[in-house]
């Protein structure tokens, strides 16, 4: 459960190094946020709020591939969100676990596409050379 939110929609659940993390967006402010727990029934404690990543109001649908580790032992990840009706935009995120989560997440980039997709799931193939 996730204690003060009672109008989440769009949750993307995922174990790394044993620990769930739970992005979701919380309708009420129409924002992304992150919440972790030691198991995947909770309880959940919400990391962020507000604005925390930059990304605005208005963006759900979050997607998110942890992508390994850079050669300075770094975590690696990447978010898709739903740009609500702009398309879907992608931020990465480098830092030391579990900080990178919450830490400085690039600026929104929005995927060149031939259609105007909203929400998905982004399954991650191997990637050697992340960022190239």
């Amino acid at each position: 459960s996730l204690t003060n939110y009672s109008n989440v929609i769009d949750s993307f659940p995922f174990y790394y190094k044993d620990r769930w993390v739970l992005f979701f967006k919380d309708e009420s402010a129409r924002q992304i946020q992150i919440a972790t727990a030691s198991d995947p029934t909770g309880p959940y404690t919400v990391l962020t709020t507000g604005d925390w990543a930059g990304w605005g109001s208005g963006v759900e649908g979050p997607s998110v591939m942890p992508l390994g580790e850079d050669a300075a032992g770094n975590t690696m990840f990447r978010i898709y969100i739903d740009a609500q009706g702009a398309g879907i935009s992608y931020s990465d995120a480098v830092g030391a676990w579990p900080d990178v989560l919450t830490g400085k997440w690039s600026a929104p980039k929005l995927l060149t596409v031939p259609s105007n997709p909203q929400h998905g799931t982004c399954i991650r193939n191997p990637i050697p050379n992340f960022g190239v």
